[in-house]
């Protein structure tokens, strides 16, 4: 989560101007913040021993378990962000009144945080 949001506040900076990419910026940071503070009691929901079980106990390798599902989704959701990631600046960087090359390079260069 931190490092997504850290991301979110570089873009903020760097395309302050542009008030419709910074109403994205805003909002994704937002979705990221409350997805990953929702999944975060899920998995303490499923995690955290009851009362008269120890830590060892409590760890299920079933993978239909509740908190497998909640990691899928986790990081169904992780790849998805990423690649939002990825187009926000790609569609900042396409707005600049500079050359083609020098755009794809500079797409490129955030590009390769797919990686």
């Amino acid at each position: 989560m931190f490092a997504r949001l850290t991301l979110f506040i570089l873009y903020f900076q760097i395309f302050h101007p542009n008030p419709n990419l910074r109403r994205w910026i805003w909002i994704g940071g937002l979705v990221n913040t409350g997805f990953y503070f929702a999944t975060s009691i899920a998995q303490f929901y499923y995690l955290i021993p009851g009362p008269g079980k120890t830590w060892i106990g409590n760890i299920n390798l079933d993978p239909n378990s509740p908190n497998a599902t909640v990691g899928v989704v986790a990081s169904s959701f992780g790849m998805l962000s990423d690649f939002y990631l990825f187009t926000l600046p790609a569609i900042g960087i396409m707005q600049l009144q500079m050359s083609k090359e020098r755009k794809l390079g500079l797409i490129s260069i955030f590009g390769s945080g797919l990686l």
